[in-house]
């Protein structure tokens, strides 16, 4: 006697599983494009960040003049001021190619700290970054969620979300312009 009972699936039962499959993945996809551009602009303003953090740091460490210049995207180039020695540089295609920057004053590209770790006249006498709001036009505005790089005069930073109320340690400081809140 031998049993002939099958185990396994039919090609029914495997052809309705990847129906209902890709019926899933269609209804997840707007939620998972959204999800991916957010990540690009906290990718951005993670990188521009961290950029302006250790500018800061080398010109504490090194006791000179660094300066973090931005390029185009979130990429930039940080410096040894006197010398003109590249400390390091970041691409603007790590993981942020649709990141929309806007940088406050308008027309500044340039951020410069002393040795004492404080905001400071760029080299060639423009004036230093202040803000750095980081969005993504590839999805609604109402989907997007925006960053803001915070440069304080004392040469303090800070990556705030501006949707966040002014009790939550993500928040703006008061002193961000309202195109970044």
């Amino acid at each position: 006697m031998s049993d002939k009972s099958a185990s396994g699936f039919t090609l029914i039962e495997l052809m309705i599983a990847i129906a209902v499959f890709g019926i899933l993945m269609m209804a997840a996809l707007p939620s998972f494009r959204i999800w991916i551009q957010n990540t690009q602009v906290r990718t951005a303003a993670e990188g521009i960040f961290n950029g302006l953090q250790l500018a800061r740091a080398e010109a504490v460490r090194r006791n000179v003049k660094t300066e973090l210049e931005l390029a185009s995207g979130s990429g930039w180039t940080l410096k040894v001021v006197t010398t003109g020695e590249v400390i390091q540089t970041r691409p603007a295609s790590e993981g942020s190619d649709s990141a929309v920057i806007t940088i406050k004053p308008d027309g500044a590209t340039k951020a410069s700290f002393d040795g004492t770790g404080r905001i400071t006249t760029n080299g060639d006498a423009s004036a230093p970054i202040t803000e750095i709001k980081i969005d993504t036009n590839a999805i609604p505005a109402a989907d997007s969620r925006e960053l803001c790089v915070a440069v304080g005069a004392a040469g303090l930073l800070k990556l705030c979300d501006p949707a966040v109320s002014s009790g939550d340690t993500r928040a703006c400081p008061a002193k961000v312009p309202a195109y970044c809140a």
